[in-house]
């Protein structure tokens, strides 16, 4: 999707950093998928799982620009933060799977999104702990 609001198109700033990175990048197609899906859900839905769906959703990339200016430590529990809300989307994708909410057509592409945000996520993850075990005072 490309329009004026896409992380690509937005202006850059001094805030720029984060928006290089592919997990930060990725996770905007699962937020669209996402709210995709939810307009799919029953009424009854709507205000309940939905909310919850979108919320973890908007989560993941919230976290990785929150964490990216932060101290190496604390920049790595806001990838975890992002890990867990992860979790908590893949959860709920499974639950309107399971009560006939979606089919499996409309869940699969948020579930292969899912898993490969988890691998980027593990793997920015690992790579800053990595530099911080070589960096002393770091």
């Amino acid at each position: 999707m490309n329009n004026p609001g896409s992380p690509g198109n937005a202006p850059d700033s001094d805030f720029a950093g984060f928006r290089k990175l592919l997990s930060w990048q990725r996770s905007f197609d699962l937020i669209d998928l996402v709210y995709e899906a939810v307009a799919q859900l029953p009424s009854t839905e709507r205000f309940e799982l939905s909310s919850q769906m979108r919320r973890a959703a908007v989560s993941i990339p919230s976290n990785i620009a929150e964490g990216y200016y932060r101290s190496p430590r604390a920049n790595m529990n806001h990838l975890d933060i992002a890990l867990g809300s992860a979790a908590e989307l893949d959860t709920q994708v499974r639950i309107c799977l399971r009560r006939g909410f979606l089919i499996p057509s409309q869940a699969q592409p948020m579930l292969d999104r899912l898993f490969e945000l988890r691998k980027l996520l593990f793997g920015l993850r690992a790579s800053i702990e990595r530099r911080t075990r070589l960096s002393p005072g770091a």
